[in-house]
């Protein structure tokens, strides 16, 4: 069962009978413009056995490879027993990453400087942007971390007309979901993170989670001194899948004509004299 939400987004929802009362659900969300696919949802009513994950995920990277996949997605905890499972099936650690959940009254700094100002992302700021990113993100963890190209959901932190701080923002009615990354020359980290908060428009009573990557751990002592409390901690892991070909076709080669070219005017022999 698939439903389009928009022209770039799919959800594949598929169920799976191991046996008698025994099912199993996998979803899987789509992005064919970035060639992404994430698998948003693994579970059913029994444990699922690693000979019976590996049919599940085969048949679920047939299926998203029909979609333009590329590459498979998965957020999985570290003491879950499907991480080492899903490692004997293909699947690569591409990066950790840290949870906070907020707290409603986000404390923040009585410094009257200010450490920097958020913004949503400009489109004409992009290119920075890039480079900021791949200048922070290992390129291990490139093909999950690095956006393929410009979001509306993007924000970015400016001080004296650079960019210090870039942010994935994704909202739903049950939360907000906070991505950021920093340079590491940035100081004053915990209150850009409360500024950010701040910014952001039609928070209401939602909560909001901070995730952060493995590579940014030099920030965890900044949120620790935050109103924050400690969600969980989980591997990034990603499948690279092969280039779905829908069908073959045969072309012959060109054939290399070696004949010469004529000239155009007759050529005749000139003899020179000296005098």
């Amino acid at each position: 069962m698939a439903s389009q939400f928009d022209p770039g987004q799919t959800i594949l929802t598929l169920l799976y009978q191991q046996g008698e009362g025994m099912e199993t659900i996998a979803q899987v969300r789509a992005t064919s413009q970035e060639q992404l696919g994430y698998l948003t949802l693994l579970g059913g009513s029994a444990v699922i056995q690693e000979n019976t994950l590996a049919v599940i995920l085969g048949d679920m990277v047939e299926r998203t490879q029909r979609l333009g996949v590329m590459h498979l997605i998965a957020e999985v905890d570290h003491k879950h027993p499907l991480l080492e499972k899903m490692k004997f099936c293909g699947f690569t650690v591409s990066a950790w990453q840290d949870i906070w959940k907020l707290g409603d009254q986000v404390s923040n700094s009585s410094s009257l400087e200010s450490a920097g100002e958020w913004c949503p992302l400009a489109e004409v700021d992009w290119w920075q942007v890039t480079q900021l990113l791949q200048a922070n993100i290992p390129p291990i963890s490139q093909i999950t971390d690095l956006p393929a190209r410009f979001r509306s959901r993007f924000w970015v932190c400016h001080k004296a007309e650079r960019i210090i701080a870039f942010a994935d923002v994704r909202s739903g009615p049950h939360g907000i979901w906070i991505h950021p990354l920093f340079d590491p020359e940035v100081s004053r980290v915990g209150d850009l993170l409360c500024d950010l908060t701040q910014c952001l428009p039609a928070r209401l009573s939602r909560p909001m989670y901070l995730s952060i990557r493995s590579y940014q751990s030099w920030l965890f002592r900044s949120i620790e001194m935050m109103n924050a409390d400690y969600n969980s901690h989980q591997a990034i892991l990603v499948k690279h899948l092969a280039s779905y070909v829908k069908e073959f076709k045969t072309t012959e080669l060109m054939q290399i004509d070696k004949r010469k070219a004529k000239p155009s005017q007759p050529i005749t022999p000139c003899r020179i004299s000296n005098h």
